[in-house]
């Protein structure tokens, strides 16, 4: 029997609404319940045996003039930080005196990329050697000839790459990534808290002006502190404005700080969570 426009109409409308409720069910998967890629990695044992709340803060991408100017503000909130430092704008010689200075003052480098290339977008069209000749070998070199042995990667973009980490794994003992804005909204952060349990990967909070969730963030330092873990933020460019994208807000560390006071908690780096003698 021939069926009549009313019937087409139906039968086209429950393909739609079949193939709709597919494409939410993948977006879903991959938000909240898709399986860790970095089962894959053998654990490295935190070197504090015993757990404690701590918050970690990072910084990432090369804005090395001004963090260097912020460093002793930084220092006066009692804040330890660690960059996740990137090549893609070319560092000048200058630029690598001020990480020089930054180091000799505490603060921790790690990786972050030569190029800051988003992983997934990347290998659609090339494979994973490539990337590597393109991302990894020149940054890892790069910071070997500045006396710098990175201990950890970020994921530029949060874009992490599963058939990437194998290989991140045999250079680094923890790999950063960040925390799904609508993972944080919901109030499930938990991948932000490290255990200190010797894992091989975290995720990161965002103190940026377009995605900070203080609520969300103060919600995480009281868990840390109940369940003695570090909870790992991260921002970019410090500046005195609470508008502009990308950047965070100085007065958000300033509140972070003060939270971090109030929770009566440590302030670590990521070298604090990875046992360096057990590198791969």
């Amino acid at each position: 029997m021939k069926a009549n426009p009313k019937q087409w109409a139906r039968l086209v409308g429950g393909l739609l609404l079949l193939v709709g409720i597919v494409l939410v069910g993948v977006r879903l998967y991959k938000v909240w319940w898709q399986p860790s890629h970095y089962s894959q990695l053998k654990p490295l044992l935190a070197p504090y045996p015993k757990k404690q709340g701590a918050i970690v803060l990072t910084l990432d991408d090369g804005y090395v003039r001004n963090w260097f100017d912020n460093r002793n503000w930084l220092d006066s909130l009692g804040l330890k930080t660690t960059i996740y430092l990137t090549e893609a704008d070319p560092l000048s010689i200058t630029d690598w005196q001020l990480v020089d200075s930054l180091r000799a003052a505490g603060v921790e480098i790690e990786a972050h990329g030569a190029r800051h290339l988003n992983a997934p977008e990347y290998l659609e069209d090339h494979d994973t050697t490539t990337w590597r000749a393109q991302e990894l070998d020149p940054h890892l070199s790069s910071l070997a000839s500045h006396g710098i042995k990175p201990l950890s990667f970020a994921w530029p973009y949060g874009a992490e790459a599963p058939e990437l980490i194998r290989m991140l794994g045999r250079h680094f003992g923890l790999i950063r990534g960040c925390c799904h804005p609508k993972r944080v909204k919901a109030g499930r952060f938990e991948d932000a808290l490290y255990q200190y349990d010797g894992a091989r990967s975290v995720n990161a909070l965002c103190l940026d002006n377009d995605l900070f969730d203080s609520s969300r963030v103060k919600q995480a330092l009281a868990q840390a502190a109940v369940e003695q873990s570090a909870v790992v933020l991260y921002g970019h460019e410090l500046v005195n404005d609470g508008q502009v994208r990308t950047k965070t807000n100085k007065a958000t560390l300033a509140c972070l700080a003060r939270w971090q006071r109030y929770y009566a908690l440590q302030s670590l780096q990521i070298r604090d969570l990875v046992d360096d003698t057990k590198m791969p």
